[in-house]
């Protein structure tokens, strides 16, 4: 959010899982900066945290490996001998 006297102040909301969620957060830093570079990281510590993930977990990254291995599954079975 702007601030007049200062730094933006940083924030950043949301809740989780997707599905059915269990928790739902908000983080405000004042005088710092944009959410996603000041907020949002410490919102992702908490969801690490709160759902036992390892650090870094992405669930895009590991969703688009199994894109990826159903795609190459369809492409082999596609292939003519």
């Amino acid at each position: 959010a702007e601030n007049p006297h200062g730094d933006d102040h940083g924030w950043f909301v949301a809740y989780g899982p997707y599905d059915n969620p269990t928790i739902a957060i908000a983080i405000i830093i004042e005088q710092g900066g944009y959410g996603s570079d000041a907020a949002a990281p410490i919102a992702r510590k908490i969801f690490e945290t709160a759902f036992n993930l390892k650090p870094g977990f992405s669930p895009a990254d590991e969703l688009a490996k199994e894109i990826a291995a159903q795609k190459a599954a369809v492409n082999n079975n596609n292939k003519t001998p």
